[in-house]
């Protein structure tokens, strides 16, 4: 995983953007989506997430149901 954090400071108010890159696989996937979800709702932080696409019927599903939690 790969990790960019940026912090600008425009308008007075700090906001922190994380950028996560997931590398193929639910191994590596989940923990990410994790990170994902607990950084946007604990410390209110944008994030970005990009995955290396893959065939994977499972992990279609996995990012289906996180994309409807609906974080930001």
């Amino acid at each position: 995983m790969l990790a960019l954090v940026f912090v600008s400071d425009m308008e007075s108010e700090m906001e922190t953007h994380v950028v996560l890159l997931s590398s193929p696989g639910l191994g590596h996937l989940t923990p990410v989506l994790e990170l994902a979800k607990r950084l946007a709702t604990l410390s209110n932080s944008k994030v970005t997430i990009f995955v290396v696409p893959s065939l994977s019927a499972a992990e279609s599903l996995v990012i289906q149901s996180f994309m409807s939690l609906n974080l930001w």
